[in-house]
């Protein structure tokens, strides 16, 4: 099973919490609802809170957590793209950081460090 963690940095900026609080080794849909409860807009229900985050935080295109889940094969319906949406479709606001993706085959992919790696690249003059 996959497992992810994040830095759930909502709590902290609006003032429910005075430390970040970690989501750790969580599979995608634990660490969305976890995520979910710490927002003030939770829609009537899970899904339709998951499906409204990825239709107003769109991931951009060249973004290589997108690349990632194109390239793993992980569906649209999976909790990771609305992970990914928070965390890279909301524009400059840091909501939460995907510090780490532990695949199936053992694997661990470190999103964090490849956003940071592809805005190094970006002429943002331009963006």
């Amino acid at each position: 099973m996959i497992r992810i963690s994040i830095l759930n940095f909502i709590p902290y900026l609006t003032g429910k919490e005075k430390t970040i609080p970690k989501i750790e080794n969580k599979s995608p849909e634990e660490a969305s609802k976890l995520i979910r409860e710490s927002c003030t807009e939770k829609g009537k229900n899970f899904e339709e809170w998951e499906r409204l985050i990825k239709e107003h935080c769109i991931i951009p295109k060249d973004e290589p957590f997108k690349k990632l889940l194109q390239e793993k094969g992980i569906p649209f319906e999976n909790s990771l793209w609305t992970l990914g949406s928070i965390a890279y479709g909301t524009g400059d606001s840091a909501w939460i950081v995907i510090q780490n993706i532990k695949w199936d085959d053992g694997k661990i992919s470190l999103p964090e460090k490849e956003h940071k790696d592809y805005i190094k690249t970006l002429d943002l003059a331009t963006v």
